[in-house]
């Protein structure tokens, strides 16, 4: 049976066959062995196009052999495809972001993310960070994945961007200042009658 794997792909022949004593197999390619193919199966890891070709095993024992019908192996090329989607995010502002996106298909992949459907100099890679946001990059990002095949653009994701008034998180508190007790004297004074001089715990004596 012919196929059309997909290059960087694995496929594979296969044949039954039934006999005594035990058959053998040899896999030729265009009408020449193909060294080592001697199993009942041809795998093909990570097909390429040098791989293409018509392929055909022979069958045998010690009665004879039989050759298999031709099947022709066409490698093909995959588009891409995203088989993981970037997600929508929700930042404060000041803060950073983060957009990431993976594809199948034929490799090698280009990557350009966009920003409102306009290309992101610089940001050309599976994911987009964006560090220290402000409220002028919320919006859509998108992935364009491209390939020798064609090309596939992401599903929108977007960006909220939240701004924080500020706030006080902790109850109002009042430092207590404890100032120890005073140690100022002051003078004792007894006034005797006016015609008796005062007397004064830690003062000089005076007269009225």
């Amino acid at each position: 049976m012919s196929q059309s794997p997909f290059i960087t792909k694995n496929a594979s022949l296969q044949v039954l066959a039934s006999g005594t004593p035990q058959p053998t197999f040899q896999w030729q390619r265009d009408g020449t062995n193909i060294p080592a193919a001697t199993a009942s199966s041809l795998v093909f890891i990570n097909v390429q196009p040098s791989n293409a070709g018509t392929y055909r095993v022979i069958v045998t024992n010690q009665l004879g052999f039989v050759v298999s019908s031709n099947a022709i192996l066409t490698p093909v090329g995959a588009t891409p495809i995203v088989v993981t989607a970037p997600h929508d995010a929700v930042t404060i502002c000041g803060e950073g972001a983060s957009f990431g996106v993976a594809a199948d298909g034929t490799p090698p992949f280009a990557y350009q993310w966009q920003f409102n459907g306009i290309p992101i100099a610089g940001a050309t890679k599976t994911s987009l960070l964006l560090t220290n946001v402000n409220g002028a990059q919320a919006g859509s990002y998108a992935a364009v994945i491209t390939n020798n095949y064609g090309s596939i653009t992401s599903v929108l994701a977007n960006l909220t961007v939240l701004v924080v008034p500020p706030s006080i998180i902790s109850p109002l508190s009042v430092q207590e200042n404890k100032a120890s007790p005073s140690t100022t004297k002051f003078p004792l004074c007894i006034r005797p009658p006016l015609s008796a001089r005062a007397i004064c715990s830690g003062a000089d004596d005076r007269s009225d």
